[in-house]
């Protein structure tokens, strides 16, 4: 999902998504959990101290975070999901790895993405970004590149001339950073 956290924020208290806005704990000590697009136009970025925050810009909406919201959205789109497949690895309260291989219904990858995609929006103003691979490694690699709200495939075609040019510090579950 997209800037998760705060997407529900902006959906559920219908906030003007673009002003800046943060989701986080109003501490000196804490960081960001999740900021939208217009925070991140100003630099702003998830695991920033908030005192940062409230440096760069002192107007800076700074929303509670609110678990509750969070998996109650969740379990809508979990309902979305299960409507193509029962094969799902859940991985975090906003990522799901979905299997198609045992699955004739969908032939074409790239069109139930957009489907999927185009479903969780219309049903639930939320955004998300699919990437497709034919392992774990390729469809996170490719759901990075895929932001915002897109769709990537890596697969036998491109993986040697998109993967290989990728610095390993910045590979999903290698590098210091990862994905």
């Amino acid at each position: 999902m997209d800037n998760f956290y705060t997407s529900c924020e902006v959906v559920e208290r219908k906030i003007d998504d673009n002003i800046p806005i943060v989701v986080g704990a109003n501490y000196t000590r804490s960081v960001v959990s999740s900021c939208n697009k217009a925070a991140k136009n100003l630099g702003i970025k998830a695991g920033m101290p908030i005192f940062k925050v409230k440096e760069l810009c002192p107007s800076i909406l700074l929303l509670p975070v609110n678990f509750d919201l969070y998996e109650k959205m969740c379990q809508k789109i979990e309902k979305i999901l299960f409507e193509y497949t029962k094969n799902i690895q859940k991985t975090s309260i906003d990522e799901w790895f979905l299997n198609f291989s045992k699955n004739d219904k969908y032939l074409n990858e790239i069109e139930t993405a957009e489907f999927i995609k185009s479903k969780i929006f219309k049903n639930l103003n939320l955004k998300c970004s699919i990437g497709i691979g034919s392992n774990f490694f390729n469809a996170k690699t490719a759901s990075y590149y895929a932001k915002p709200f897109g769709v990537f495939v890596i697969d036998e075609k491109n993986f040697k001339s998109f993967v290989w040019k990728i610095p390993i510090n910045e590979m999903y579950m290698i590098g210091d950073k990862g994905l």
